[in-house]
């Protein structure tokens, strides 16, 4: 998104979020004080912590396939681990949040679309140890590094498919049948990002959550998330600026809350 655009688009936020004392939902209230306000275990963070600090200093050249919508930083087939690390990773704060929306919500079966390095993947597998996770990376030597990751914790729930989402994600959905979370971090294209919520739909159920990141990456990836809020089968959503969660609990009002 042009930097004139996501300036109007804070702009609109700020003035139209709200803070615990603006929410009046008894469910969004709790999921504020206690998920969004929440901690994540020190042992937890110390190791997120360390792997990161590891990519981010990691001089190895790889082979970069992006199937998704192209990366802002780097452009080389080959760059370093550290540039990728750099441009992907999320920050420990984003990591953290989704990590306790998966424990708040005591999610048992989680997808994640875009594993990257699985920083993120072995947060949430670290602070909901008894989650099945199944992400999915598109690029084969992205993915061994997140693998090499995940094996150095034997006990993790972590399934990793390597391929294309329009490859891995159906024969997925058909073997787990019914997903507690979905994770959107993989391709930020419109029509994309449409079609793989439309597949997540039929195989969620009223206690599903859909978790977007990144919602404003680009202009496409806003009208994507206009189109999702208003979708007939969404109930609550909640924009956090650079993240989107939707829930499609009938037992919600129709909403879009921006919170801060």
């Amino acid at each position: 998104m042009k930097k004139k655009e996501l300036l109007g688009e804070w702009i609109n936020y700020a003035l139209n979020s709200k803070n615990a004392h603006g929410i009046h939902s008894p469910f969004v209230f709790d999921f504020y004080n206690n998920c969004i306000k929440g901690n994540v275990s020190a042992d937890s963070l110390k190791i997120f912590r360390q792997i990161r600090k590891e990519l981010l200093t990691n001089n190895n050249k790889i082979h970069h396939l992006d199937l998704g919508a192209g990366s802002k930083v780097t452009s080389s087939p080959t760059p370093l681990v550290k540039q990728i690390a750099k441009a992907s990773l999320k920050k420990e704060k984003e990591a953290s949040l989704i990590s306790k929306i998966v424990k708040y919500l005591k999610c048992k079966t989680v997808v994640e679309l875009g594993t990257s390095f699985g920083t993120t993947t072995l947060l949430i597998s670290l602070e909901t140890p008894d989650a099945k996770i199944y992400t999915i990376e598109g690029s084969p030597e992205i993915a061994a590094v997140a693998g090499n990751i995940f094996s150095r914790f034997p006990k993790n729930k972590i399934k990793l498919l390597t391929g294309s989402f329009d490859e891995q994600l159906p024969s997925l959905l058909a073997d787990i049948q019914i997903a507690d979370a979905f994770i959107f971090d993989g391709n930020h294209r419109k029509e994309a990002t449409l079609r793989y919520f439309e597949q997540a739909l039929i195989h969620s159920s009223s206690d599903t959550v859909f978790i977007f990141d990144d919602i404003r990456w680009s202009s496409g990836m806003l009208e994507a998330w206009n189109v999702i809020i208003n979708h007939p089968k969404t109930s609550l959503s909640l924009d956090l600026f650079s993240m989107g969660i939707v829930f499609i609990n009938s037992n919600f009002s129709k909403q879009n809350i921006k919170i801060k």
